[in-house]
């Protein structure tokens, strides 16, 4: 594997951005092969929509086709081979794959792999150390300047064990435990660089319930240690969700949780006195404790790119995509499609078996639907512009 001194240039030049404001007529649901699909990851990237699945032996399968009016065209499969180890996909890809090695120790911490606009994907390279980027979306692994980090766990001893987040690894190749924050490896927790280069962690209890806290720390960089006491979202509290962490001058996370006696959605980051109210541009209505809210954001040259979704009834739902300001104001609503709830009559239809889901990237939002009625199922894909 070669090494990756600056994975944002590589990023960069494997992205076709076809699917930008004006390149694709309004959004129409897409039926596609369930074969192809099912339990899969989805992300539009190199003017292709991948599903990405993993395989028994360690590895993934990656088939992808393009839009062509109504229909998706050109299918192709192919495997991404990843060699020894215990390979996760992980968050923050645009234009690559990059996937963590979950293991504690492992010769090589993180590697990408190029998706291209032929259906092929190129071979993995190793991560190294970069230079901090102008935006980045937080992950499981990020890069410093001279090396990657990942998140992973390890165990204290007590009267029992207790397995605790930590982080791998420092200069000298330890594994460093962060026992000392409220944070287990249930936790949902992401790190993220900014722009100077400083390393934070945000994380959200892994038990969802009223005492549950977003937090943040800044992490340092040689000895992996926090630096200072972590803060909490101001206001927050209970089944806090944290839907993404965006960095660009600052390091700050989008959540969702109580605030009071209503479910809100923020921006936040540990600067700040407030959290940032983000307003979805339209109405969330409840059906059965589904209130809709963000599916996922993404940093977009200093403004914030948002999935969400919306009008939940027995109807179904608006997916759609907006964008905002820096810090998540001013919402304007880029483009929506509707989500039925059912296809077809009631004796021979298919219901909706999940809520709304999809992968976000600079290209656009592939929003993905699965329906079934027990004898046979349906995948639907719906790609939205985000610009």
């Amino acid at each position: 594997m070669k090494l990756y001194s600056v994975l944002a240039g590589v990023a960069g030049a494997a992205i076709v951005a076809t699917v930008a404001a004006g390149a694709t007529p309004r959004a129409r649901w897409i039926e596609v092969p369930t074969a192809r699909t099912h339990h899969s990851t989805v992300l539009l990237s190199a003017g292709r929509v991948w599903f990405l699945r993993p395989t028994d032996t360690g590895g993934y399968t990656a088939t992808s086709a393009r839009q062509a009016g109504g229909r998706l065209v050109g299918w192709k499969t192919v495997s991404v081979g990843l060699g020894r180890g215990s390979w996760a996909l992980i968050r923050g890809f645009d234009g690559d794959l990059r996937f963590a090695n979950s293991a504690r120790t492992a010769d090589v911490a993180a590697v990408a792999v190029r998706l291209l606009a032929s259906g092929e994907v190129g071979p993995p390279v190793a991560l190294g150390g970069a230079p901090p980027r102008r935006s980045s979306t937080g992950s499981e692994a990020v890069q410093l300047s001279d090396r990657v980090v990942r998140l992973t766990g390890v165990t204290s001893s007590g009267n029992q064990f207790v397995p605790v987040l930590a982080v791998c690894c420092d200069p000298g190749g330890k594994v460093v435990g962060l026992g000392s924050l409220p944070a287990s490896t249930g936790a949902l927790a992401l790190l993220g660089v900014d722009r100077s280069g400083r390393l934070w962690l945000a994380w959200a209890s892994g038990r969802a319930g009223p005492r549950s806290e977003a937090r943040m720390v800044e992490l340092d960089p040689t000895t992996l240690k926090p630096r200072g006491q972590p803060r909490a979202a101001p206001g927050y509290r209970g089944f806090v969700k944290i839907r993404a962490l965006l960095c660009s001058d600052v390091c700050r996370v989008v959540i969702e949780g109580g605030l009071g006696r209503r479910l809100s959605r923020g921006s936040w980051a540990p600067s700040e006195r407030a959290v940032t109210t983000i307003r979805l541009p339209q109405r969330l209505r409840c059906q059965w404790g589904n209130c809709g809210g963000v599916i996922d954001a993404r940093d977009d040259e200093g403004r914030i790119s948002f999935a969400y979704y919306a009008d939940a009834s027995q109807t179904g739902y608006t997916i759609g995509t907006a964008r905002s300001d820096s810090r998540g104001r001013n919402l304007r609503r880029v483009a929506s499609i509707r989500l039925p709830a059912r296809l077809g009559s009631f004796e021979r239809g298919v219901s909706l078996d999940s809520t709304p889901a999809g992968g976000l990237s600079s290209e656009g939002f592939a929003a993905y639907a699965f329906y079934s009625s027990g004898r046979r199922s349906v995948v639907r894909v719906a790609l939205l512009r985000v610009r």
